[in-house]
């Protein structure tokens, strides 16, 4: 499974857990940002729901690493 590290991905993964397309949540990203995000943002459009909820939870489990790190501390 693809890890999705950085705050890039992150945010694509909320904005579209929170209702946001993904064209809506790239819209908010610069180019070298996209380019970051790209394979996480090819993900989220497949054809196959199976390889976009991969692709969501993986690109959440970032933030939800960081919450429990911070919990921990």
């Amino acid at each position: 499974m693809a890890t999705f590290d950085g705050w890039e991905s992150a945010f694509v993964a909320m904005s579209v857990a929170l209702g946001a397309s993904v064209d809506e949540a790239c819209a908010s990203l610069d180019d070298a940002a996209l380019a970051r995000v790209e394979t996480l943002v090819e993900r989220l459009r497949h054809d196959t729901r199976e390889v976009r909820a991969r692709a969501l939870a993986a690109g959440l489990a970032h933030i939800t690493l960081a919450i429990e790190k911070a919990r921990l501390a």
